[in-house]
This record gives C-alpha cells, structure tokens and sequence, in this order.
C-alpha cells in the first residue's frame, strides 16, 4: 500500500470513529475493507501523531482534544479519491486534476510531523505505473457522459468500432458500469443493437450522447458476480469449467498466485498441477496457457482443447523453416 493511500485510511478511520463513538474494530475493519490488525496498527499511528483516541470496553472515540477539519472536495474530487485508493495503478480517466486536488487537500489537514514523515518516507515508496491504452480528450468526455448515464440510468446513443468491424455503428446502450482492468478502461451496458449485456472498450468510442429515455437494470444481472465470471476483462453471467494440465517444472509458479477466485489446484503424483477455473469467456484462459507454451495443456473443455490445437498448428506453420 503506499504512503499516501494509508493516510487517506487513516483520516476515513479518524472520521468513521469521530461519526460513531463506540464503533467496535472489527465493524472499523469492515468499513475499511482491511483487517483487524491493520486497524490496531492504524490507531498505533494516530496515537504516535497526538490524536486523542480513546478507548473502553464499548468501543472507540475521539477526545475533545482532536480536531479533524472537514475537507470540502468536490464530487470529482471524492470520485477520483475512492478510485485511487481501491486501484492505485488507474490512469486518469476524468479524475487526473481532481486527485492531485483531493490529495492537496487532504495533506494540507494532516499535522504537521504526519506532513514531514509523508515527505520524507514518499521518496522510498512507489506504485510503478505500466503501459495502458492513451484517451484523447473526446473519449474523456464519452467517459463522462457514459458515467452520466450510468448514475443517472438513462440510455445513451453511441458511435463505437468493435474490434474486427471495418466502420463504426451507432448503438444505444444502457450504461451499467465503468471499470479498469488490465491497461485499459472498460464499459459493462446492455446493448440495444445485439439486445443482450456486453463488454465495450471505453478507447473504441467514437461519440456518445444521453438520450431522454430511462432504463432499468436487467432483473437477473449481478455486477459483483458479472465481473468475478471474468479471467482477465470479459465477465458474463454463465460460465465454463476449464482445465489444465501444468508440467512440475512450472507448478510452484502457478501454486503461489491466485489467479482467479474461482480456481482449483490439485497436485498429482506425477508432480503435475491441474489448475481449474470457472469463467465466462474461456478464450481468455487459452491465451494465458498458450503464454506457458509446452509446459501447459489445456484438457476440458473438448471445443477449448481443439482451438488449442488450432492455434498450436497455425504457429509451427508460422514458425516452420
């Protein structure tokens, strides 16, 4: 976690304790989405630093003595503040100036030794930020728009280029959510067009506008579960069982990550791994295994199983002397 991250922890445990004298640690810890112990540590912290947290066997409370101003951050600001705690690594999208305000804001309030040790430790701690898809300022403002439509459940009419279309069509979508995943942002809607939920890249809009037509969320779809189906980006409501066969030279490797939350491992004695996982586009475990060449074989689904052979094919074709 880094520096920065930790004191905006920090102060929303402050406030959480401020706003609800007695609060338990665990219900902190849940509030948070941390555990326990780093609640403890947390408040460790704050006691360093000369904040008043009192304690009893009720719960927790701030003394008269501390003093927390209120920070007025603008609604892009608190957006683009939650963003950046949940994923450090997002891009800007729409929030870039905003977080630098929010953040601004935020160090401002901290006492001042807090202030010198976060200028101090800042140079020690960092979150590389990798290669992702670049937005012109026009696909920002698609993004904004479809957030629009999302908060605001109304439809949207929108130019987009799906991957392999020659030109791109007009599709009015209703907007479920926005998300990051990988290097690039994505788009969760129903779309009119195929009537049906599907995944649209934000990069490959081309225009976008709200409609005056309201919309309801679909009765049986889940976010939460739409979003879990999915092995790298492409989640879907029903999902497959893939399974594959990892040589021993590479089982340690695929044994201390979790890839998916729906995965299995099961040693053999052979020393190979079978990796099982159930997604909802198994197109995307394939390429992941392909990555692991001959130390992987994927065994089920049988129609996964012949592509892999296809595509085995294909590259000793590409590749053949």
């Amino acid at each position: 976690m880094g520096v920065q991250e930790k004191w905006i922890r920090i102060i929303q445990l402050a406030i959480n304790i401020r706003g609800r004298p007695g609060i338990k640690a665990r219900e902190l810890a849940s509030l948070l989405n941390v555990c326990e112990r780093t609640i403890y540590r947390y408040i460790n912290e704050m006691f360093r630093i000369g904040w008043d947290v009192q304690s009893d066997q009720r719960g927790y409370r701030m003394g008269n003595e501390t003093f927390l101003p209120a920070l007025n951050l603008t609604l892009e600001e608190a957006l683009a503040l939650v963003l950046a705690a949940r994923q450090p690594e997002v891009p800007e999208l729409f929030v870039e100036s905003q977080l630098d305000g929010a953040l601004a804001k935020i160090i401002s309030a901290l006492p001042v030794s807090v202030r010198a040790s976060l200028q101090q430790v800042q140079s020690l701690v960092s979150v590389p930020s990798g290669p992702r898809s670049a937005l012109t300022l026009k696909q920002k403002e698609v993004a904004r728009i479809l957030r629009d439509g999302a908060s605001q459940k109304t439809s949207v009419e929108a130019v987009y280029q799906a991957f392999g279309e020659k030109k791109p069509i007009r599709r009015r979508l209703d907007p479920y959510h926005l998300f990051f995943r990988g290097r690039a942002w994505y788009l969760i809607a129903k779309s009119h067009n195929e009537d049906g939920i599907r995944l649209f890249r934000l990069n490959r809009f081309h225009s976008a506008y709200l409609t005056p037509f309201p919309f309801q969320w679909e009765l049986n779809f889940n976010l939460e579960r739409f979003l879990q189906n999915a092995f790298t980006v492409a989640g879907g409501e029903k999902v497959t069982e893939v399974k594959i066969r990892f040589t021993p030279e590479v089982a340690p490797y695929i044994e201390e990550v979790q890839w998916h939350t729906s995965q299995k491992l099961e040693r053999q004695p052979t020393g190979d791994l079978i990796f099982t996982v159930s997604v909802a586009v198994p197109e995307e475990v394939l390429r992941w295994a392909l990555s692991w060449e001959d130390k992987a074989e994927i065994l089920a689904p049988k129609a996964l199983r012949e592509r892999a052979k296809k595509v085995s094919q294909a590259l000793e074709k590409t590749y053949k002397d």
